[in-house]
């Protein structure tokens, strides 16, 4: 029932344990579903929502609405994912949590498809220009951005710490660990550090250097006075001009999901819808 939801929202750099409740970490924020004896006692750097406001709140992250790219295809992902555990440690959400991915589902569809980059996959692609690429990484995000990338050049390399668990992918698999690098485009999808990439490098420059780290700023890659880098914040910045362009869609989606919240919130009983989605 939608009135028992408490959700609690932290901005990172201050996480959730995993335990004792469903978690989900974004590159941004924290978000828990909590019992009502920790909403109680939540301090002044939390954000408790309870009930219709939780489910609101929810959706509105699953549609990408206050993520940095409007829409972006990474958090729904993120989501489904999410919405997986929950019902794992909650069976008695299932249908709750259904209701949730149909009403993302349904409104990215009808909003949010057709309003350009939606991906950090999708904005690289857009500003790839070379031919060799090697990707550092082979998590959640290099997998989300490897096939966009693949579509666009001739050569895709991924380098990770552990070769024998990139089966996955299907281009050439190097050790990060060693010096792999020898021109072209490097996009950064993993949390190594600066030095680490310096000495991968090896006093190589890449053509172009996309790093997608949270740290880019704060532990930044010397990559050479000739390099094109382009830092997670400096892509930020590049898409506040399409954020701009898209308020009055964001503004029609935060609409129909108020409407939707407070509809299910007069409902007394959620009917099961299935369980698909999560498999799709």
């Amino acid at each position: 029932m939608v009135q028992n939801l408490i959700v609690a929202h932290r901005q990172k750099p201050h996480i959730f344990p995993p335990e004792p409740w469903p978690v989900w970490n974004t590159c941004l924020r924290s978000v828990a579903l909590v019992d009502e004896q920790f909403a109680a006692d939540a301090d002044a750097g939390e954000t408790i929502y309870r009930g219709r406001d939780g489910y609101q709140f929810l959706l509105e992250l699953a549609c990408g609405l206050h993520s940095p790219l409007v829409g972006e295809t990474e958090v729904f992902g993120q989501f489904k994912t999410f919405a997986g555990q929950w019902v794992q440690q909650r069976p008695q959400n299932a249908t709750l949590v259904q209701r949730l991915l149909s009403d993302a589902k349904a409104l990215r569809t009808q909003f949010l498809s057709q309003i350009g980059t939606q991906s950090y996959g999708s904005w690289v692609r857009k500003n790839l220009t070379q031919s060799d690429v090697h990707v550092i990484g082979g998590g959640q995000l290099a997998r989300e951005v490897l096939p966009y990338v693949q579509k666009r050049v001739q050569t895709v390399t991924l380098h990770v710490r552990n070769p024998s668990r990139a089966e996955f992918f299907t281009g050439p698999v190097r050790a990060f660990a060693a010096s792999g690098f020898e021109s072209g485009a490097v996009i950064i999808a993993a949390p190594v550090t600066a030095a680490e990439v310096s000495r991968w490098l090896g006093g190589r420059a890449p053509a172009q250097v996309f790093d997608l780290r949270e740290t880019s700023v704060s532990d930044p890659v010397q990559a050479g006075a000739g390099t094109q880098v382009f830092r997670l914040a400096d892509i930020f910045d590049q898409i506040e001009k399409t954020k701009r362009r898209l308020l009055p869609v964001i503004d029609q989606v935060k609409s129909e999901i108020s409407t939707r919240a407070g509809k299910l919130a007069q409902q007394g009983l959620l009917r099961p819808q299935g369980w698909d989605d999560l498999s799709a």
